[in-house]
């Protein structure tokens, strides 16, 4: 039986938009990474409590259709950048898979490159951006990629890197030249460890009220146990 709320949206929407909706809808997740043993690199900036319950198992919300759009469009922006890189003879690896067991932690970078005429690699992670409201400061480096690329420069061993912006608005570029920095590093590994030990020990992680939870994808299960259950 139809949901009330995909039966409003067939008809309130122009029947070209929903049925190009539904594809990005019915496409299914080819993740093959299992969270509930492997923490994912890209997702290691959040609370300790959102990464406990991904942990755990929890399905969390999925993303809205126009995340999905700008999701698949910055994918159409990485390969952009990608073709330009290759086309120059500069790609060493890309979108590898690095791993370690102590926490467990996974990701994929998206390139290492090298600078013509030099031996030394650098770790380039290619993100795109929308320009903001006008009433929105935009601040890059955002600070979860910061993370992020510092994760994969610990577990690739490069020392230097950059993160790399392309704007889809004017397709001008911003780049970010990066540093490993342990001080970044250790207290994300520190976290992930603690958060594994709450599950494996069977702890709950508890409610983090000065966390950011306007976009946790695990919200609804967080609030709904503490507010409800005092949990």
């Amino acid at each position: 039986m139809a949901k009330l709320k995909d039966l409003n949206e067939k008809f309130s929407k122009h029947w070209l938009e929903y049925e190009i909706d539904a594809y990005d809808e019915e496409e299914e997740d080819d993740s093959s990474v299992d969270e509930t043993k492997f923490f994912r690199a890209s997702s290691a900036h959040l609370c300790p409590r959102a990464l406990w319950y991904i942990q755990m198992g929890y399905k969390r919300e999925p993303p809205s259709i126009q995340s999905k759009r700008r999701m698949k469009v910055g994918t159409l922006f990485h390969e952009f950048i990608r073709e330009k890189l290759r086309g120059r003879g500069l790609v060493v690896d890309e979108e590898g898979r690095v791993e370690m067991d102590d926490p467990p932690l996974v990701g994929h970078f998206d390139n290492i490159i090298r600078r013509p005429g030099e031996n030394e690699q650098y770790l380039l992670e290619i993100k795109s951006f929308a320009d903001p409201p006008p009433n929105v400061r935009l601040t890059l480096p955002r600070s979860d990629h910061v993370i992020q690329w510092n994760l994969y420069a610990f577990l690739t061993k490069l020392v230097h890197g950059m993160l790399f912006y392309i704007n889809k608005n004017n397709q001008t570029y911003y780049i970010e030249e990066q540093t490993l920095n342990h001080s970044i590093v250790d207290p994300v590994l520190e976290k992930l460890r603690m958060v594994r030990a709450a599950v494996l020990e069977g702890q709950r992680i508890p409610y983090q009220p000065n966390e950011k939870h306007e976009w946790c994808s695990v919200r609804y299960e967080c609030e709904k146990d503490w507010f409800i259950r005092g949990q």
